[in-house]
C-alpha cells in the first residue's frame, strides 16, 4: 500500500465524537464534521503538500430573490489527489450548498463556498472515519463515546499514577491534591500522557459531582494542560535577552531568586470573589505575607493572592503575626490561593482559546466575517494582537493550545485584525480591538500592540494604511473627557430621529425668498418738471 504505517492507523482509527456537529433539518437530527476540520485532519494525516483540491465544475441550479434579500443554489465538483509512496490517488466528490445575502453577489459566493465545502468533505469521505465516513453508518460504530460516570457506584475517587500505583481517596478534595502533587513531579510528556488516560473516569466522576468538586476536576484538567506546555516547549540553546542571561545565571546560585509573579488580571479576578471569612463584597485582594521570604519594597507573588473584606483586611493588617491568625480562623490560605490562580488562569486560557478559535474559523471560512462584524468581540483579542505583533511565545503557545502551526495562527490572528476591527463600520472601541466597559489600561494596551504591528519595520508593513485609524481611535479614547464625549456623541447619533424620504426632499428644496416692492425714487429731470409746473411730488 502506498501510505505509511502510521497514515494507515490514521484513517482506521475512530472519529472523536467532540468534532460530530448537529443540527435540525425538517425534524430530524444531521450529524456532520466541519470543513475546516476535515481539511485540517488532511493537512495532519497526508502532509501539507501532499495533496491538492480541485474545483472541476461549479453550476448555479437556482436563484431569485426572496424578501428583499437575493438566494441561490449550486452544485460543484471536487476533485482530491493525494500523493504518497510514489503513487497518486483520485477522489471525486459531488456536493451542493445554499446561499442568501444581501446582495446577489454575497448569496451566489457564499453558496458556491458551501458547494465546494461539501463536495471536498464528501470526496475526502472515502479515506476513512476521520473525515466524516462513520457518520454514514447510522449507528455511528466508528465515532468514539463521551465517557460518563457510573451512578451506580460508591463515589470512591481513585487515583492511578504512572508508575502503576493507585491510591484511593473518599473526599475530592484530598483525590485534588493528590492529583497536583503527581502532576508537578512528572517529568516527561509520555508519563503524563499515560496519568491522564488512566485517571479519565475518575476525573469525569469528579466533574459530574455537585459543589466546588466540578471546579477541582477543572483545576486538575488546567494542570494537566499547563504542565504539558512546559514539557513540550523547545529548549533554546542561545540565549538572546538580558532577563534570560539574569535567569540563567540565578539558576546557577545556590540561592536563587525567588519568582514574583505580577498580573493585573489576577487581581481583579480575586477582587470579584467573596470574602474568605464572612463571604461578604465587594473585597480586596491581600497577598499572603508569609507565601515567601520577605523583601525590601516587593510583595509577594500575585499567585499567593486572597479575598477579603475591607473588615477582615483591616483586621489582618493590624495583627502581628499573620499565620496564627489564619489558625485561628482555621482556613489555609495557600491552598484557597491555589485554587483561585487555577481557576484564573482557566479563565484566561479559555478566553485566550475562545479568541483563537473565532480567529481560526474566520480564516477558513470567510463568509462568517459579515456575521462577526455584527457581534461583540471574543474575549481574549490581545493574544491576537500580541500574535500580529510579532510576539514568538504567545504565538508558540497558542499553537499548542490549539494543535496548529504557528504560521497558520499567525495568518488567523493578522485576518482578524483586518477583517473585523479594521472593517469600515468599526467604531473606535472596536478599532483598538475592545468593547465599551474595557478599561483605559486595555485600551492603551491594545493600541500600543496595534502600533508595534503596524510599525514600518516590521514584516506586515503592507498593513500601514490601518495607521491612522488607530491613532485617531486612541485620540477619541485616551482621556477619560475624550472618552466620555465619544460616548455622548453615539448615544446622541443613536438617538436621532430618522426623517422620512419626502422630509429629506424638502430640506433639499431651496428656500424661496419673499419679493417686498421698494419705493421708486425719481431722477434729477422730473423732479426739476415737478418744480416748473407747480406740482409737488408724492
Amino acid at each position: 500500500m502506498p501510505f505509511t504505517e502510521q497514515q494507515r492507523r490514521s484513517l482506521a482509527a475512530k472519529l472523536k465524537h467532540r468534532h460530530v456537529k448537529t443540527r435540525a433539518n425538517q425534524g430530524a437530527t444531521i450529524s456532520y464534521v466541519e470543513g475546516w476540520h476535515v481539511i485540517a485532519e488532511a493537512n495532519r494525516i497526508f502532509g501539507y503538500d501532499c495533496w491538492d483540491r480541485r474545483t472541476l465544475s461549479p453550476r448555479c441550479v437556482w436563484s431569485e430573490n426572496q424578501r428583499s434579500q437575493a438566494a441561490a443554489l449550486y452544485t460543484a465538483k471536487v476533485q482530491i489527489t493525494v500523493r504518497a509512496g510514489g503513487e497518486v490517488i483520485t477522489r471525486e466528490g459531488i456536493g451542493t450548498g445554499f446561499g442568501r445575502g444581501p446582495s446577489s453577489e454575497a448569496a451566489h459566493e457564499i453558496a458556491l463556498k458551501a458547494a465546494e465545502t461539501d463536495a471536498t468533505k464528501r470526496a475526502l469521505a472515502t479515506f476513512g472515519n476521520p473525515f466524516g465516513l462513520a457518520l454514514y453508518d447510522k449507528d455511528q460504530a466508528g465515532v468514539t463515546r463521551p465517557l460518563r460516570p457510573n451512578p451506580g457506584r460508591r463515589p470512591l475517587f481513585v487515583l492511578q499514577r504512572a508508575d502503576e500505583d493507585e491510591e484511593k481517596f473518599a473526599t475530592p478534595g484530598a483525590f485534588t491534591d493528590a492529583a497536583l502533587a503527581s502532576i508537578r513531579a512528572i517529568d516527561n510528556l509520555d508519563a503524563l500522557y499515560v496519568f491522564w488516560q488512566r485517571n479519565r473516569e475518575a476525573l469525569a466522576e469528579l466533574r459530574a459531582a455537585q459543589g466546588p468538586a466540578g471546579g477541582q476536576a477543572e483545576a486538575i484538567i488546567l494542570a494537566l494542560k499547563a504542565r504539558a506546555r512546559v514539557l513540550g516547549a523547545p529548549r533554546s540553546a542561545k540565549v538572546d535577552s538580558k532577563d534570560d542571561v539574569r535567569a540563567e545565571r540565578q539558576s546557577e546560585l545556590a540561592f536563587p531568586k525567588e519568582k514574583r509573579l505580577r498580573n493585573k488580571d489576577h487581581l481583579k479576578f480575586v477582587a470579584r470573589q467573596p470574602c474568605l471569612i464572612c463571604g461578604r463584597k465587594p473585597t480586596h485582594a491581600h497577598h499572603v505575607r508569609f507565601a515567601q521570604a520577605r523583601a525590601l519594597g516587593l510583595k509577594v507573588s500575585d499567585e499567593f493572592t486572597v479575598p477579603l473584606c475591607s473588615v477582615h483586611h483591616d483586621a489582618i493588617h493590624l495583627a502581628g503575626n499573620e499565620q496564627a491568625w489564619w489558625l485561628a480562623q482555621a482556613i489555609d490560605p495557600l491552598k484557597a490561593a491555589a485554587e483561585l490562580w487555577a481557576r484564573s488562569a482557566g479563565e484566561r486560557i479559555m478566553s485566550d482559546e475562545e479568541a483563537l478559535r473565532v480567529a481560526l474559523d474566520l480564516l477558513h471560512v470567510p463568509s462568517r466575517v459579515r456575521i462577526a462584524r455584527s457581534e461583540l468581540l471574543p474575549k481574549g483579542v490581545p493574544i491576537l494582537l500580541r500574535i500580529a505583533a510579532g510576539d514568538q511565545e504567545a504565538a508558540s503557545r497558542a499553537a499548542l493550545l490549539m494543535g496548529r502551526e504557528p504560521q497558520a495562527v499567525q495568518d488567523a490572528a493578522t485576518f482578524f485584525i483586518e477583517q473585523i476591527l479594521m472593517c469600515p463600520e468599526a467604531d473606535s472601541y472596536r478599532v483598538l480591538g475592545a468593547n465599551q466597559d474595557a478599561s483605559n489600561g486595555e485600551l492603551r494596551q491594545n493600541m500600543a500592540l496595534l502600533i508595534k504591528w503596524l510599525h514600518p519595520d516590521g514584516q506586515l508593513n503592507q498593513q500601514a494604511r490601518f495607521i491612522s485609524r488607530v491613532t485617531l481611535a486612541w485620540d477619541d479614547l485616551k482621556t477619560p473627557e475624550r472618552r466620555a464625549a465619544y460616548d455622548n456623541r453615539a448615544l446622541k447619533g443613536a438617538r436621532r430621529p430618522r426623517r422620512s424620504a419626502k422630509a429629506r426632499q424638502r430640506s433639499r428644496m431651496p428656500v424661496p425668498r419673499l419679493y417686498t416692492p421698494q419705493p421708486a425714487r425719481r431722477g434729477l429731470l422730473q423732479r426739476a418738471l415737478y418744480f416748473l409746473l407747480g406740482r409737488r411730488s408724492r
